[in-house]
């Protein structure tokens, strides 16, 4: 026999089959998949805004019980009973306005729960039908044929139109990854856009806290992006590419969203295949947003998108395209943001500086000593013996009585004024020796950039303010210890406490 002959293609095994399928995707992909099924019936039945209403219940997840509420046009019995032959095919190829495509995400139960029951009440029908889905268990025990599920009438009628997806035995693992906050985030990266055009609305209800625990409703609302706006099209020969970003200045964990028609892929680093984009700047966090593409088709896991090399090489040249004006903006945001906090940090010290003379100095080595018991001031000679003080008149000393150093009362009053008045003199030079940390002259504190402790932390406003303390209180500690080393260490000391008084920084010695 010559030529070509058709050969069948059959399934060994239809319950390794469907786990696999079924298995496609994690478990908070496998919800929306319901959560879209649920969003399609609303749409298809006409309904929209406050009308067209989808719940997810995860109150009674603790007892391993997660349910997906629609209002929208239902399925009767003879739909139902076509699920299982439809299974890798979809009628919603047709419209454009409904999001399933591949036919295969009633199978989702199987990477959430044991158990899938589908309750359904069709518009126009009275009657209410219940499908029983094959359970994980028996699909997992060997020699068990051909999965069959069963189809039965419901006593108890739904009240209104719709359809409800139970879903029992869910994991505690499973359980975990599925939180109301998590499912909230989620949807709402996928679904905001079309919850603020008025499609449809979006309920979560999950266990409260404390005592009562009782249920809690969260509408998932649009989602609001923050930061400075980046806006492109770039046209290529299949489509238009729209990037719709929003940069930081530092990374803050949030993503950019890979829009593909009416299915929203996720993080664009995870939905482009073979990692053409796990690089800066899309992987560094500093960027969140969509990008939106009509061209490119998602996969049936829709956390990617179909390799098409035409069609994907058009996307990268255009993405391409975009990357030098993206890097130029986060390096003039990072430039601008890096300024700010190095000028709040100098402005911290620089009343921290203040605070810290006026504490150390004044009060203590600048206290001027009184003779004359009627309290009249009077100007003496630095000795070195203690005596009693009397009652002080002038604004901004102590009043009382103290028992302080005698020391030249015109001399340190003009001293401690003057440094107060002048504040903190600090700039920034390069030194001819690299090991030098910093020096002082006529009252100003040199911060020397060549040092190579400089270069390192000076791309950190926090790291820099803790070494600009330590600079400036050596310093301090070197001028006011008249020329004594070993007076350095316990006045270094002093000071440097007396910054961390006012100074939230992590102060360390500067040697």
């Amino acid at each position: 026999m010559t030529g070509v002959q058709p050969v069948e293609f059959e399934v060994g095994d239809w319950n390794k089959l469907l786990l696999l399928l079924g298995g496609l995707h994690d478990p908070i992909n496998a919800l929306r998949e319901f959560v879209q099924n649920a969003r399609d019936a609303v749409v298809d039945a006409g309904l929209s805004g406050k009308q067209a209403v989808v719940q997810v219940h995860l109150e009674d997840l603790r007892q391993g019980r997660v349910v997906v509420f629609d209002n929208g046009v239902g399925m009767p019995e003879e739909k139902l009973r076509r699920l299982f032959r439809e299974i890798c095919s979809s009628e919603k190829l047709k419209r454009v306005d409904l999001e399933g495509r591949f036919g295969i995400g009633l199978l989702s139960y199987l990477a959430i729960a044991d158990e899938c029951e589908i309750v359904s009440r069709a518009t126009g029908r009275r009657e209410t039908w219940k499908l029983v889905f094959p359970k994980r268990s028996e699909l997992e025990r060997p020699g068990q044929g051909r999965p069959q599920g069963r189809l039965e009438r419901v006593r108890e009628e739904r009240e209104i139109c719709g359809t409800d997806v139970i879903l029992r035995g869910v994991h505690e693992h499973i359980a975990g990854a599925l939180t109301a906050q998590r499912v909230v985030s989620h949807l709402q990266r996928h679904y905001g856009p079309q919850i603020e055009e008025g499609v449809f609305t979006l309920l979560v209800i999950g266990r409260g806290k404390g005592r009562s625990q009782r249920p809690v409703c969260h509408e998932v609302r649009p989602f609001r992006y923050r930061g400075e706006l980046f806006r492109r099209e770039v046209a290529t020969q299949y489509g238009k590419v729209t990037f719709e970003l929003y940069l930081h200045p530092r990374a803050n964990g949030r993503c950019v969203h890979l829009l593909v028609g009416p299915s929203a892929l996720g993080d664009i680093t995870r939905a482009i295949p073979s990692g053409y984009l796990d690089r800066p700047p899309w992987n560094e966090g500093r960027m969140e947003g969509e990008v939106r593409c009509d061209y490119l088709e998602p996969n049936p896991t829709r956390s990617q998108v179909v390799y098409h090399p035409e069609k994907l090489r058009a996307f990268l040249r255009a993405v391409a395209d975009v990357e030098p004006m993206l890097h130029g903006q986060l390096e003039s945001l990072s430039r601008q943001q890096l300024g700010k906090e190095r000028d709040d940090v100098l402005a911290a010290i620089q009343r921290a500086f203040v605070r810290v003379v006026r504490e150390e100095l004044i009060e203590h080595d600048f206290r001027t000593a009184i003779e004359d018991p009627s309290g009249e001031e009077a100007a003496g000679e630095p000795v070195d013996e203690r005596v009693p003080g009397g009652t002080q008149e002038r604004q901004g000393e102590r009043q009382g009585t103290a028992t302080v150093r005698r020391v030249d009362r015109d001399q340190a009053k003009q001293t401690a004024r003057q440094r107060l008045r002048a504040g903190l003199g600090l700039k920034f030079e390069e030194h001819d020796n690299p090991a030098i940390h910093c020096w002082s002259d006529r009252g100003i504190i040199y911060i020397n950039t060549a040092n190579p402790h400089y270069a390192r932390i000076s791309h950190d406003p926090g790291l820099e303010g803790t070494y600009l303390v330590a600079c400036i209180a050596k310093e301090m500690a070197l001028s006011e210890s008249r020329g004594s080393r070993e007076d350095v260490p316990e006045v270094l000391v002093a000071r440097l406490a007396g910054f961390q008084r006012v100074l939230n920084l992590r102060l360390s010695g500067v040697s």
